[in-house]
């Protein structure tokens, strides 16, 4: 199933082309259908006349994740430096086509630095034709076909996993961000505030930035939204085939496998005014949910498709938002 995936498809004669893009649109209708109300369309209506939204918004599902050996050579205005990727389930279409649909598609065109791709566990045999055709559209998953897809996987090893697959493939990143399918992403103003600035001043050696968690011993990222230097994402690859932990929570793990092994580096504590759990009854700044505020850059916990699109119609591609 590997070779189905990914950056590895194999080319596709004109008349599976078609058949697959029938599934979509059959998938995209039922989509819609399922949401019961008009808010992905009234969504995508107000981005279309307000941001002028065009195809070109995202990755070309032909374009292969290009392989840069030298990094001295990236130019940090336009090449491809930084990679998110979104965990998500396989039966999570409705979510991924949305996310497409806001943040992904909102920022591309100014932050082509940015490359998006959602990752996926092994998908059971009925999903196999439609993650195939789904794949085919869009070209931006990536498929762990040795993980079951589960909570417990997702939960767990499943982000660790996908660093171990990122450092075998060849291509370098010098930002890689690990986003929940429930996190709106600024990336406009985290590009702008957060990763240019390192860029040139050339700090991104083994540097972790997240909204910060405590364990009596150490701290952690939240999983809503991280990012790790390149370097570090291979020091993390490394350090898990080493303990092979299995049972610790995803962002917790992180910190556990730097504080176990001693590895010193730089931990970036985000502003949980800029990063936090959402929630519109919440008016102060400063708790760890609230409703969003100026300057917001990752809300959190929008679990609800409807609450999704009510938030990503505050943001604005130049990286302002509304209250809300």
């Amino acid at each position: 199933m590997s070779q189905r995936f990914g950056c590895r498809m194999t080319a596709l004669t004109p008349q599976a082309l078609r058949r697959r893009g029938v599934l979509v649109l059959r998938l995209l209708l039922l989509t819609v259908i399922s949401f019961g109300t008009a808010s992905l369309l009234h969504y995508l209506l107000h981005n279309l006349r307000s941001h002028n939204h065009d195809s070109a918004a995202l990755p070309s599902p032909a374009a292969p994740i290009a392989h840069t050996t030298d990094l001295g050579q990236i130019r940090a205005d336009v090449s491809p430096t930084w990679l998110l990727a979104t965990m998500s389930p396989v039966q999570s279409y409705t979510r991924r086509h949305i996310i497409r649909s806001t943040y992904q598609s909102l920022y591309h065109p100014l932050c082509p630095n940015a490359t998006f791709r959602f990752v996926l566990a092994r998908p059971s045999l009925p999903h196999v034709p439609l993650i195939e055709a789904e794949n085919a559209t869009y070209g931006d998953l990536v498929v762990l076909d040795h993980l079951e897809e589960n909570k417990q996987v997702a939960n767990t090893v499943k982000t660790i996993e996908f660093f171990k697959w990122l450092a075998q493939v060849g291509r370098e990143w010098t930002w890689v961000s690990k986003v929940d399918d429930d996190s709106f992403v600024n990336v406009q103003a985290f590009w702008q505030e957060f990763l240019l600035p390192r860029i040139k001043s050339r700090e991104t050696s083994m540097v972790l930035m997240g909204r910060r968690c405590f364990n009596p011993l150490f701290p952690y990222p939240s999983g809503a939204f991280y990012t790790v230097s390149w370097d570090m994402t291979v020091k993390l690859a490394e350090l898990h085939a080493i303990s092979g932990i299995t049972t610790e929570h995803e962002d917790l793990l992180n910190g556990r496998l730097l504080y176990e092994a001693n590895v010193e580096h730089n931990f970036v504590g985000l502003d949980q005014r800029r990063f936090f759990d959402y929630n519109p009854e919440v008016d102060g700044e400063q708790g760890w949910e609230h409703k969003v505020f100026e300057g917001a850059i990752c809300p959190h916990m929008l679990k609800d498709d409807a609450v999704y699109l009510n938030v990503a119609s505050l943001f604005e591609r130049d990286g302002t938002n509304r209250v809300g």
